[in-house]
């Protein structure tokens, strides 16, 4: 059985739609999972649940690298799952930052960097998340010499946080690339467009029609990237974000010949 979580507190823009989760419903009085995983919804959106009635006490920032991690209220494979989406993602994004800035794409700046702003949140990169927005504030305002200058910094943040995410102990292994198999290009554009219009219907259906298309792809490539990075939003039900993904999955296998 389904039981449909609200999450409290202000989420980020493009996280609007994902205040809504899925959780297993309890089973028993004395199943503490679904508190559990309450307390982690709250923790992706950064909701100070004892803080929700008492304004928050100021105090000085000291630390270098400030995180939340969000994931700490989950149990097993959506602790894994949101380390992974966030190490999946970030550096293509950080990637992305750079060839905008190198081609002068403002856009496409502000683009990447506003996913990233996102991604962070999946653990509460306070920091990342305050970088990135200003580098898309840059961007938007064409303003690409400023977003430059905050470079170095967003990837000295990104590679020490990376690293801090890389030593906390996972209670389940992340997905790891399927074995390669025979690739028919027809077979995958099918199957790419029918996860597509599950995602957009957010069936749970999608999660073992994604495992087919994976099953299906090189193991190697942009193709099986997309497809890892889908695989583990899925697994926390971030629709929002797999919507995107899809999309992007979908475009990369139909450019391949």
């Amino acid at each position: 059985m389904i039981a449909l979580l609200l999450t409290r507190g202000k989420a980020l823009p493009e996280q609007s739609e994902a205040r809504i989760a899925v959780s297993p419903a309890p089973t028993s009085g004395n199943d503490t999972a679904p508190a559990a995983d309450i307390a982690g919804l709250d923790a992706l959106f950064g909701v100070d649940t004892a803080a929700l009635d008492t304004p928050p006490a100021s105090a000085p920032q000291t630390a270098p690298t400030k995180t939340r991690p969000a994931s700490s209220g989950f149990t097993g494979k959506a602790k894994a799952a949101m380390t992974a989406a966030f190490l999946a993602e970030a550096p293509r994004l950080l990637e992305a930052i750079r060839t905008g800035l190198t081609a002068a794409d403002a856009k496409g700046v502000a683009l990447a960097a506003h996913s990233l702003k996102g991604s962070a949140a999946y653990f509460g990169g306070t920091d990342i998340q305050e970088i990135a927005r200003q580098i898309e504030a840059f961007a938007d305002q064409d303003d690409l010499d400023q977003a430059r200058e905050l470079l170095p910094a967003l990837a000295s943040t990104l590679d020490t946080t990376v690293n801090a995410l890389g030593r906390l102990p996972q209670e389940t292994p992340v997905a790891t690339q399927p074995p390669s198999g025979p690739t028919d290009l027809a077979e995958l554009r099918a199957m790419s467009t029918r996860l597509t219009a599950l995602i957009a219907r957010h069936n749970p259906e999608a999660e073992a029609v994604l495992q087919q298309l994976r099953a299906r792809l090189p193991g190697r490539g942009a193709a099986a990237e997309l497809a890892t990075t889908l695989s583990v939003q899925l697994t926390v039900f971030d629709f929002v974000r797999a919507k995107a993904t899809a999309a992007e999955l979908n475009i990369c296998l139909n450019a391949l010949q």
